[in-house]
């Protein structure tokens, strides 16, 4: 006898009835029945008897519930405290996200500082993302839309302004700024598999009341521009990032002035979740990479991996240390 079958006499004696049993363990009822009857042979006891189309405990029966339920609970205590214990000792952290510029940056130099940390990301959409944060499959979401649910927290990390990427040889290219109606027209540029970037940028369309003469998925979106192909939509603190590597060469950037077009993205987690140091850490870290870039975008000579400021992190013993 182990402690499964202890648990399904329990769930029979609390139905009273064996389909109802099965359904609730999501066993079959055969598989339920020759559980419960096993035990009966193994200890030589009846437990159960027919009344009708339920079934009730016999005084066996009810002396075994009464021993038998301390026993579950305190086996699911233990399978709950060893569960804590893991993800207390994990150096693993899973994530979804639907951010493709800046998710995986701030991942890489976390890294840089704490090698031993792991990313799992998980795939799928943004309502599989749900449910694998309410399960505790995953630790967070990092998404562009905020995500409303009773039991979840979504906090927004960056609200910052958008700016159009063209090559020097474009009409708008010595403008400061444009409105989205005045790409009525113009060649959408995006990454291939852009997923919720591609439906936000179009949404940017409808809502300037303009339309995409057409939208390329490409692997290099920069090609297409240095070619004299299209319009590129890029982050503010994006912009300014690239600009500082020289990684955009002579492409220009305008601000676009509608008060939409803004690029949000959202930290999403479990409310009530354990206070685990290290999910604490990069949470924080998060916050400070991500208001570091958005200061950037206005003071660009900021050096952004300072030791001492914002990036900075709690260890457990209260020092700080950078991460």
């Amino acid at each position: 006898m182990d402690i499964r079958q202890i648990s399904y006499i329990l769930t029979i004696a609390k139905m009273g009835n064996m389909t109802k049993a099965a359904q609730n363990l999501h066993v079959s009822q055969s598989a339920l029945s020759q559980a419960y009857k096993g035990v009966e042979k193994e200890l030589g006891l009846k437990l159960f008897q027919k009344e009708g189309r339920n079934i009730v405990l016999t005084e066996d029966g009810k002396f075994f519930c009464k021993h038998g339920e301390p026993l579950v609970q305190k086996m699911n205590r233990f399978m709950r405290d060893i569960e804590k214990r893991k993800e207390e000792s994990s150096r693993t952290i899973r994530y979804f996200t639907d951010v493709v510029d800046n998710s995986d940056e701030t991942m890489i130099q976390f890294q840089h500082y704490f090698p031993e940390i792991e990313f799992q990301r998980y795939y799928g959409t943004t309502s599989d993302a749900i449910q694998a944060l309410l399960r505790g499959e995953i630790d967070l979401s990092l998404s562009l839309r905020a995500i409303s649910h009773q039991d979840l927290i979504s906090e927004k990390l960056i609200d910052e302004p958008v700016v159009i990427l063209v090559h020097p040889n474009h009409p708008f290219a010595r403008r400061s700024s444009l409105y989205i109606k005045e790409l009525d027209g113009e060649i959408l540029i995006i990454y291939q598999n852009a997923g919720s970037l591609k439906e936000l940028f179009l949404e940017f369309f409808k809502l300037g009341n303009a339309s995409a003469s057409k939208v390329m998925e490409v692997y290099d979106p920069f090609i297409q521009i240095q070619n004299e192909r299209g319009i590129i939509f890029m982050p503010e603190s994006t912009y300014v990032n690239f600009k500082k590597r020289n990684m955009l060469g002579n492409l220009t950037g305008i601000h676009v002035a509608d008060k939409f077009c803004r690029r949000r993205v959202y930290l999403t987690f479990k409310k009530n979740r354990d206070k685990n140091a290290l999910f604490s850490g990069y949470f924080h870290y998060l916050r400070s990479y991500h208001k570091i870039s958005q200061e950037e975008a206005c003071l660009p000579d900021l050096d952004r991996f300072y030791v001492n400021g914002p990036y900075c992190l709690e260890k457990t013993d209260g020092s700080r240390q950078a991460p």
